[in-house]
């Protein structure tokens, strides 16, 4: 274990051994990666590639129109912004928005984007919003992370939390073959509890919590066949047989996969939180 890890989950005891090197907390499901994880600033997500860029500025879209459409514009601020696409979604959008990133080779011009991780980022700014997605999991400490975003909000300032759901279909289905578990990088591993459990702990009261699995997430009717094998025996081998079923899947996975966020057991959690406002999931 590095000196960037801690032996037990922020709020419950006991853990037991999930999968080699990851550990979950038997009450809450949150999970803790007790092996060696690559360091923050050496973490390489720059996307070059224009496809998957420009699905990443579709999905950061949805976010921004899901969560944050009603929301009067104010100053905002992007931890673990990478290239800045959700900082630029929010620009336009009229906010005041800047990015930070703790990747060493993160190209920082100073004025809107800084290159600092949460903790090492210095400013007497105060933000009516902080975004963290896909961010949150890569923390050691996230109630000192949290106590670190209460003094960068304003009274009343909104917290967008992704992270991977270490509790949904996918994690179940495909558990360490999950590519979304990443355990060389990410250090905490959510469930939708776990989480709920760490915001409320450092007094954050949660406004909405959902799941989502339309950026990435294969159908889990198609996972549930390929991980039982089901491609390579009997009818499922039979060609003709298996195009059917992937024909049949294109349309069924947009019905499955609303379903399966329906019930919070999607591919990533999506939770907002807020101070000084009703509790309501």
């Amino acid at each position: 274990m590095n000196d960037r890890q801690h032996s037990q989950c922020p709020d419950c005891v006991p853990y037991e051994e999930k999968y080699p090197g990851i550990r979950s907390c038997i009450s809450c499901g949150l999970a803790r990666t007790v092996g060696w994880t690559q360091p923050s600033d050496a973490q390489d997500y720059l996307i070059s590639d224009e496809a998957r860029e420009q699905l990443r500025i579709r999905y950061f879209n949805r976010l921004f129109r899901k969560y944050l459409r009603t929301v009067p514009p104010g100053r905002a601020l992007d931890v673990g912004c990478a290239r800045g696409e959700f900082v630029r979604v929010l620009a336009r959008q009229g906010w005041t928005a800047y990015g930070i990133d703790a990747y060493r080779g993160f190209p920082a011009d100073n004025q809107r984007f800084f290159r600092a991780s949460l903790t090492s980022f210095a400013t007497a700014e105060r933000y009516d919003l902080l975004t963290m997605i896909h961010t949150f999991e890569h923390i050691a400490d996230p109630i000192g992370a949290l106590e670190q975003v209460k003094t960068l909000l304003q009274p009343g300032g909104a917290l967008l939390i992704v992270v991977p759901n270490f509790g949904g279909i996918w994690s179940r289905q495909l558990g360490q073959r999950w590519d979304m578990l990443n355990p060389a990088h990410h250090i905490l591993h959510y469930t939708v509890t776990g989480l709920r459990n760490v915001l409320h702990r450092s007094g954050f009261l949660i406004k909405a919590t959902h799941t989502y699995s339309g950026y990435y997430a294969p159908s889990p009717w198609q996972t549930m066949l390929a991980e039982r094998k089901f491609y390579e025996r009997g009818f499922g081998a039979y060609q003709p047989f298996r195009s059917l079923i992937f024909r049949v899947n294109t349309w069924l996975k947009p019905i499955l996969t609303r379903l399966v966020d329906w019930r919070n057991d999607g591919a990533e959690i999506h939770m907002v939180s807020t101070f000084g406002a009703q509790d309501t999931k």
